[in-house]
Formats: C-alpha cells, structure tokens, sequence
C-alpha cells in the first residue's frame, strides 16, 4: 500500500557503514530492522542526522540514555517496538483484510543468535 504513494521512497541501507549519517540526512523518517548488535548505533546515527525513528531492534543497551541528545536533536526515537507481537500482528491484520476468510493463524518468530555455531549459523 505505501509504496503506491508517490511521496515515500524506500531505501535498504548497511547499519554498520560509516556513511549511514549523512544518507539518512535525506530522509523524514527512519524504522531500524537491525540486529540489536547494531540498534544502538543506528539509533545514534538517527540523531546525527535529525531523523526520526521507530525501532524494531531489541539491544542489550538501553536505549533511553539516549533521551537528551534526542531531545536536543529535536528528535524522535520509539524504540523497541518489537517483531512481535508488534509488526506480526500488524501483518497478520492487513493480510486478514485481503482475504475473504481466515480461520487461523500461526505466527513463529526466530532470532539471529548473538554467538554463531554451525550448523545452524546465519550469516
């Protein structure tokens, strides 16, 4: 539905390159989908820039001791959103709304681990 309005433009970018600064700098709005390895720094890089954002990342950091520079950046950060049961179910309720009828759904939420191990590494 989004992408059908002419006024948002999306743009996949690598959280960890040193450039996201001054490429988020185009932008209104910011939604971080990182690792939460990498949530902290993109929400600072957020402010750097004086780009809102909502974040789906969960970190081990907090990420309130970011208030201030926020708040004197004039900007917003809604951190921790959540994949789920937050973005699921947003999901899930626009799906319901195209389909003519649903009798169930199962949502199965993964995480990337922090320590990779074969087999099952994700890389």
């Amino acid at each position: 539905m989004l992408r059908r309005l002419q006024i948002i433009s999306f743009l996949q970018l690598d959280a960890s390159n040193p450039k996201l600064v001054s490429t988020l700098k185009d932008f209104d709005l910011a939604v971080g989908l990182t690792p939460g390895r990498l949530g902290y720094q993109t929400m600072k890089a957020c402010i750097q820039a004086g780009v809102d954002m909502v974040d789906l990342s969960f970190m081990s950091k907090d990420p309130l001791t970011l208030n201030k520079q926020a708040s004197r950046a004039n900007v917003t950060i809604i951190p921790d959103c959540g994949a789920a049961p937050e973005l699921s179910n947003i999901l899930v309720g626009r799906a319901v709304t195209m389909l003519k009828q649903v009798e169930e759904v199962k949502i199965l939420v993964g995480g990337i681990q922090k320590n990779l191990f074969t087999p099952w590494a994700i890389r």
